[in-house]
């Protein structure tokens, strides 16, 4: 495993939360995050090499910014210094397409690799933030729009099973109970399931949370989504 990127977004937190917050420190240099993530990929390919049962968990920078791969996984090394990097859109449509390609090809590689088909769970963190004039959260407005809610929060949610399992997720599913369905599903197992709401807070108070319920437009937006 290569740790050469050695400060994360924990390390991250913790800065904004102390005293050196008043820094405007960037740790996380383009180059390093490019070749960070050409490194992960690589890994992950070699996931079903291990023996035995296993837990591969595989955490990706990108799409988020910055804007480092292009579609066909070249760096792009011209950094735009704009105000919401998600309003580039064209670079980054590319960075999406070069990761969907690459994670797509793991998938196929651990589907034909492995004997015994394993269960596989595709969801992103958060959302674009495009909606937004600026993508420091720091400069939004405390309660966020509907519409950012909405972008911030519309991400992919795929569950591959083995054949001959079918899992159903309610209606106004939220990825909260992901792990908890597939696990009570595929293992017989008794987690209670949390309650569907969004919950928003910032870097500099991350426990001040907000809760939103998901509204009746907002269920049937998501479940058009995902037919």
């Amino acid at each position: 495993m290569d740790n050469s990127l050695s400060f994360n977004q924990f390390h991250q937190a913790v800065l904004e939360l102390s005293v050196f917050s008043v820094v405007d420190a960037h740790f996380l240099h383009d180059s390093k995050v490019y070749h960070h993530c050409l490194k992960a990929f690589e890994n992950l390919n070699l996931a079903e090499e291990t023996e035995g049962s296993k837990f591969v968990f595989f955490h990706c920078l990108p799409p988020h910014p910055p804007l480092v791969f292009n579609a066909d996984g070249s760096f792009n090394s011209y950094q735009k210094n704009v105000k919401n990097r998600y309003r580039e859109k064209e670079d980054y449509t590319d960075q999406v397409s070069y990761v969907n390609s690459s994670i797509l090809m793991a998938v196929k590689n651990i589907l034909e690799a492995v004997d015994k088909k394993p269960i596989i769970i595709i969801q992103g963190d958060h959302g674009t933030c495009s909606e937004e004039v600026y993508e420091d959260e720091l400069k939004w407005n405390r309660v966020p729009s509907q519409s950012l809610i909405r972008e911030r929060y519309g991400i992919l949610n795929a569950v591959y099973s083995p054949p001959g399992y079918k899992i159903l997720f309610e209606k106004g599913h939220t990825p909260v109970n992901s792990f908890k369905v597939v696990f009570n599903k595929l293992f017989n197992d008794s987690m209670l399931l949390d309650s569907n709401h969004y919950y928003f807070s910032n870097y500099r108070a991350p426990y001040d949370f907000q809760s939103f319920k998901l509204t009746e437009e907002e269920i049937k937006w998501g479940e058009g989504s995902r037919n």
